[in-house]
This record gives structure tokens, sequence and C-alpha cells, in this order.
């Protein structure tokens, strides 16, 4: 909403533009708590299954150790030697290691561990020492009927993550259809009273009328202070219309969290209908799109995949590995290639057999089940009730077009046969009762139309609820 505020000395006028349709449901989306937490949940979801993806990447570590260094003194006694001997040892270590582990796309681990270590010994009464260690190991472990831990763990995310973009969606969705309601409610109401204030106005001229043929002798009195009572009852219609009117806009100011006066446009209420898609398209497009059915769906899909592992977990668990070992060892790193070596291929099965857990892994496998029939229920619920308030507000939508153009043709006899009527009335051709009666049908004429008009559009926004318009 634009404000032009222009202050001299104590007064300030203040110039309101009337709020557009778009610009009010920008304002609606931009001001909205809801809204916010739903963007906040929707992206707390997307880092935790970027996080979760990580997993996928490898993860390697390396260390070091050293110098690990000592020096030590002692004096020992050999038999035939009356005095003690000296011995001095100084040690002088050194180890590093390179660990790789990786998650396999399809599901498995692979680890890859290196390292080298370095032995030396100084003695003053024995050989030096030199040694170093090479070794290797490669091994991958692939679960059998389990699932990865970190593929489990990324699906779980994405499951969090899919619930939390609908939920987005559909909050999405609901305010532009309660900001969009609320401003045609708004709308609505403007053109009430705008429509009464005219009646008032042709009532008015209508009194003018009755009393200057009172004072020819044309009209009698009970026709002016009829006249006069029907002029007090649209002024006290008036009032709760505008009453109405203003409560209309307070909802409007408190939807968007602001107390600024609020005005929106057009003094009648427009029909912005589009063409509507067929109904097959339109049930087919509404299942595809809906954010609760969806939601059903991911967990129903979530809840299958959970069971699939259930089942065999509550008998078993096993995993299959292989391997690779390389030793070496020499007096240098290439030697430790050639002096002593021993390397070896591995395989082997890890089974895991429940024994006192057995039942409670079973019950949860039945608990599973019951979800995924519970869902299942749900989501055909949720199905069918949207397939009948789709077929009602087709329907309903057909009706309301033809109603709206009947009323439309039906207004345009009404307004000329009150133009004429009034004419006729002035001139002394028809009586009171017969222009009271034709400004009381072509008021309602209006109203009617207005109303039809009104609901057809809340009609066509839920149809744009429903398709994901």
């Amino acid at each position: 909403m634009k404000k032009i505020i222009f202050s001299f000395f104590i007064v300030s006028i203040i110039l309101i533009n009337a709020i557009t349709l778009d610009e009010y449901v920008d304002l609606a989306l931009k001001n909205s708590n809801e809204f916010r937490l739903a963007r906040i949940e929707f992206l707390q979801a997307e880092m935790a299954l970027k996080i979760a993806r990580g997993g996928f990447l490898p993860e390697v570590n390396f260390t070091l150790k050293g110098p690990d260094y000592s020096w030590n003194r002692n004096y020992i006694n050999f038999l035939g030697y009356a005095n003690r001997i000296e011995l001095i040892a100084e040690t002088n270590n050194l180890s590093s290691g390179l660990d790789i582990s990786q998650c396999l796309p399809f599901s498995g681990n692979l680890r890859i561990s290196n390292g080298l270590k370095k032995y030396s010994s100084d003695y003053n009464l024995y050989n030096n020492v030199k040694e170093y260690d090479l070794y290797t190991n490669i091994n991958v472990l692939f679960p059998i009927f389990e699932e990865d831990t970190v593929k489990k763990s990324i699906r779980r995310k994405k499951v969090e993550y899919e619930i939390a973009k609908n939920n987005y969606d559909q909050k999405l969705k609901s305010i532009k259809k309660e900001a969009i309601t609320l401003y045609t409610e708004t709308q609505m109401a403007k053109v009430k009273e705008n429509i009464a204030k005219e009646e008032l106005e042709n009532s008015k001229k209508l009194y003018s009328i009755t009393k200057d043929k009172l004072s020819v002798g044309t009209a009698s009195d009970i026709d002016l202070l009829d006249n006069d009572i029907l002029v007090s009852q649209k002024e006290i219609a008036l009032n709760e219309l505008r009453n109405n009117r203003l409560s209309a806009v307070k909802k409007m100011g408190d939807y968007i969290n602001t107390t600024n006066e609020i005005s929106v446009e057009g003094g009648q209420i427009e029909l912005f209908q589009k063409k509507i898609p067929q109904y097959e398209n339109l049930i087919n497009t509404a299942l595809k799109n809906d954010q609760t059915i969806n939601n059903y769906q991911i967990t129903l899909r979530e809840l299958k995949s959970e069971l699939r592992y259930l089942i065999f977990r509550q008998y078993f668990s096993a995993s299959i590995g292989a391997g690779y070992n390389f030793d070496g060892r020499g007096d240098s790193i290439s030697n430790t290639f050639t002096d002593y070596k021993k390397s070896n291929w591995y395989g082997y099965l890890l089974l895991n057999i429940p024994i006192f857990d057995a039942s409670v892994k079973a019950l949860n496998t039945k608990v599973k089940k019951t979800m995924i029939k519970k869902t299942r229920l749900e989501l055909e619920n949720c199905q069918k009730e949207m397939k009948n308030r789709l077929f009602d507000l087709y329907q309903t939508n057909t009706i309301l077009i033809e109603r709206v153009g009947l009323l439309k043709k039906q207004l345009k006899k009404s307004k000329k046969l009150f133009e004429m009527t009034k004419l006729r009335y002035k001139n002394g051709f028809e009586s009171y009762e017969k222009i009271k009666e034709v400004e009381i049908d072509y008021e309602n004429t209006r109203l009617n139309l207005s109303n039809t008009i009104y609901q057809l559009n809340k009609n066509y926004l839920e149809i744009l609820y429903y398709s994901g318009d």
C-alpha cells in the first residue's frame, strides 16, 4: 500500500491509494508468521538432506605420531663381572597412517587403511636396530536384507524434506486463498455499500418527485409518508453496510499485521474467472498437486520401505565382507616389500539371529503393517472427499455461470423498466405503488447479480486451490 503523507505544522493529510489484489497477496505472504515458519522448516529440512547426502562423500583421515623419543640408562650385573655394567638405550619412533572410507552408491562401505611405522633404537652395548613396517588393509562390507545406514539416513531426511516442502507449498496456497477471499469480501462489502448509496439517492429523488406531485394534487400524503419511511430505512441499511465494510477492512489489516488504513480497488464486483479445465483433467490435476494427498503417499512409501527390512530383521540380519591385507617389514622402506612380507585375501559372513528380542521385532512388524493400513485408508478417504468436493464445485460453477448470464440480461431490462416507470410516474401516468415495486425489483436484481458473481468467484478460487494454480 502506498501512502503519501504531507505534514503542515500540526495537520497531517493522508492520501491513500487503493491497494490492488496482487499487492495485498504479496503483503500477506511477506507479513505472515505462519508462512515464515513453514519456510524456515522447509529450509531446515533441505539443509538436513544436504548434510545426510554428505555421507556419500569420502571420509579421509591422516594421522601422524612422532617423534616418539625416549632415553634410558640402566646398570646391570653380569655373572663373572664384579662391577655393574652401564646400559644406555635411545629410541626414536615415528608412525603415520591414512584411512579412507567411502559409502558405495548401491549399498555397503569401502574402507582402505595404510600405515608406515619406523622403529629406531641405539644401544651402547648392542647393535643398533632400525626397522620399517608398512601395512595396507582394504575391506568391503555389504549388508544383506538390511539397509545401509547412510542410505537409511538419506531416505528419512528426504521424506522429511518432501513433507516440509508440501507443507510450505500448502501454506503458500492457503495464505493466497485467504488473502484473496478477504479482499473479495471487502470488495463485496464496498459494492453493497455503493448499491445502497445509489438506492438511497433514487429514493430521495423519488421522494422529491412525490413531493412535487403532492403540491399539484396528483399524489397523496400517504405516498409521501411511505416514501419518507423508505428513505429512512435505506439510510439505516446504508449505515449497517458501511460498518460491515469497515469490519471487512479491519480483517484485511489484521491478516497482514498492519494498523494502517486500507482501501480496495473497484466500486463493483468483477468476474475474474477464466476457463476451467475439463472435469476429468481437473480431478487428475487436483489429485496430483494436493499436498495432503502427497504427504499421505510419501508416508505410505516410507512405511512400505521400512516394512521390507523389518520382515527379514525379525528373523536375522546379515552382512558379507571381503578384503585384502598386506604387511611388510625391512631395514628400509623399499625392503619392506622383500625382506619380510605377508599378504592374504579374506572373506567373511556376519550373521545376527535375534533370540530374546525376536518377539519385539515381530511386534514392530505388526505395528508397521497396521500403520500402512491406516495410512492407506486415510489416503483413500482424502481422495474420495476431494473428488466429491470437486464434483460439487464443478456443478456449482456451471450453474452460477448460467445464472450470471441470466441476471445480466434481467438487470438491463430492470434498469430500463425503472427509468421508464420513473419518467411515467413523474408525468402522472403510473402510481406510486408501481414505481416502488419496479424500484425494489431493480435493486434486488443488482444485488443478486453482485452476490452471484461473488459466489462464482469464491467457487472459482476454490477450484484453483485444488488444481494447484
